[in-house]
């Protein structure tokens, strides 16, 4: 993990094994193991130019490396502590699985509305371009629960089908008692329940409201789990 800040409108590229040259966002298998982040921890899609951000590279479990970080010819970008680590230091569950590729946010809020570790993620743009990707190697056979607050009066979506969470036969919501509702309420905390023992996990989730405006939800505790944890309510 290194600090990094761009000196203008310089491109970082990497390479593995001596072999590839790729800005990050290119689609490149590697571009999942490096992050970048705010000096707060927040995960962003870019290095920038006004202010210092960390890159961090997890190299666990693979047996490849990156080999050099170079800017293109003509161009700089200032460095500083440089540390190797056990781990990521600002990792989290949520972190790990979803990602806000375009005109979204993730940040960090802590408590909110007596919930410990919650996400604020906001969506500037409609609801493909705010989405938030979802990487769903690890949820295939299992089931994926999360704790949503939708803070507009709207429906939270799910993937390919672009369906809302309470029109979805795999998805249940329960309230914080463990009580099967109908739908997300605008103000309230839900615990979203998915069912990926016999569906195809869905790989975005996004907002949506009309007509389309800055979007607040927030999200927290994302476990995944071998069975239904309200299934005996059921």
């Amino acid at each position: 993990m290194l600090k990094a800040k761009l000196n203008g409108s310089a491109t970082v590229n990497y390479s593995i094994d001596w072999v590839n040259s790729v800005q990050k966002g290119s689609g490149w298998t590697f571009d999942n193991n490096i992050y970048y982040r705010t000096l707060k921890g927040d995960k962003v899609s870019a290095l920038s130019a006004d202010e210092w951000r960390y890159i961090v590279i997890d190299l666990s479990g693979l047996t490849n490396w990156v080999n050099y970080i170079c800017v293109n010819p003509n161009e700089s970008m200032y460095i500083a502590d440089l540390q190797i680590l056990d781990k990521d230091p600002f990792f989290s569950v949520i972190d790990k699985y979803l990602s806000a590729p375009e005109a979204a946010t993730m940040e960090r809020v802590g408590t909110f509305e007596n919930v410990e570790n919650a996400y604020k993620y906001t969506n500037t743009g409609n609801w493909w371009s705010g989405r938030l990707d979802v990487k769903t190697a690890d949820f295939a056979g299992k089931y994926v629960s999360v704790k949503i607050y939708i803070d507009y009066s709207g429906t939270f979506i799910l993937g390919e089908q672009a369906a809302a969470i309470g029109e979805l036969a795999h998805v249940k919501i329960y309230n914080l008692q463990g009580e099967e509702v109908p739908a997300l309420s605008q103000g309230v905390w839900y615990e979203v329940v998915m069912d990926y023992t016999a569906t195809t996990p869905e790989t975005w989730w996004s907002s949506r409201i009309e007509p389309s405006s800055t979007i607040i939800t927030y999200l927290a505790d994302l476990q995944i789990l071998d069975e239904n944890p309200h299934a005996a309510n059921a």
